[in-house]
């Protein structure tokens, strides 16, 4: 096999055997119990998309929720103001006080191996913990474990998710 100093293994293989061996590496992934689906789905949605993917650890914290995405896209993405803006559907400014207020308040640590796309919050009438919240429900978490995932109260996240419910008649 001619291959590339560079290159990875699995890319110089035929079709058929780089899914046979991603195939092998899947059932080694599934029998060991620490790691869980969202984990694995993190990582593929990681290596397949060229949006921003946002830790929901950033949740966590004294941050209000757009406090603490406007300052995870513009302080540690380096995204401007105004690109930040068209993302979330918001105007600069309303990111520029945001990043603002974030700044005075503790900060969080942004790791973690759960995320969600930027794309989750597009939608100008929700709020982003509204948002947030729609789109981990959407992909079958439970309230009990969004609750958990951004340490927030259970009484919470079950009326932002009445609430979006009732903005878009889900």
């Amino acid at each position: 096999m001619n291959q590339k100093m560079d290159e990875p293994l699995l890319w110089t293989l035929p079709k058929k055997d780089a899914i046979n061996i991603l195939n092998i590496c899947i059932e080694g992934i599934k029998k060991n119990p620490e790691i869980k689906k969202a984990d694995i789905k993190n990582v593929v949605m990681r290596s397949l998309t060229t949006e921003p993917l946002i830790p929901l650890s950033i949740f966590k914290g004294d941050l209000s929720p757009a406090e603490a995405l406007c300052w995870y896209l513009n302080k540690k993405l380096g995204i401007s103001y105004r690109q930040v803006g068209f993302l979330l559907k918001r105007d600069q400014r309303t990111v520029w006080l945001n990043v603002t207020r974030a700044l005075s308040k503790k900060l969080p640590e942004a790791k973690d191996s759960q995320s969600v796309p930027i794309s989750a919050f597009g939608k100008k009438s929700f709020s982003m913990l509204e948002s947030l919240i729609a789109y981990l429900k959407n992909e079958g978490y439970s309230l009990s474990s969004i609750s958990r995932m951004i340490d927030k109260k259970y009484g919470t996240i079950a009326s932002v998710w009445s609430r979006a419910k009732k903005k878009s008649k889900i």
